[in-house]
């Protein structure tokens, strides 16, 4: 990954579609992009815990499977 790719992670955020894996640990799929979250059992701090580029073919995997939300993380 690039500084270029860092600099992109808040439009990933942002505009990213959101998947819940557990209670605490949220994946955002953006274009190319995958970033998973962290969140504090209080829920209010967040950790990068990954970054990565993915394929197409993962991101229609997982659509398959899990739940899918749109906007802020419920």
């Amino acid at each position: 990954m690039t500084e270029k790719d860092y600099q992109r992670l808040p439009e990933i955020l942002e505009k990213g579609k959101i998947i819940q894996q557990t209670e605490f640990k949220w994946v955002f799929f953006w274009r190319e992009y995958k970033a998973v979250l962290k969140l504090t059992q209080s829920r209010d701090e967040a950790y990068l815990v990954s970054f990565h580029r993915t394929r197409n073919r993962e991101i229609k995997r997982i659509e398959k499977q899990e739940k899918i939300f749109r906007g802020e993380i419920p």
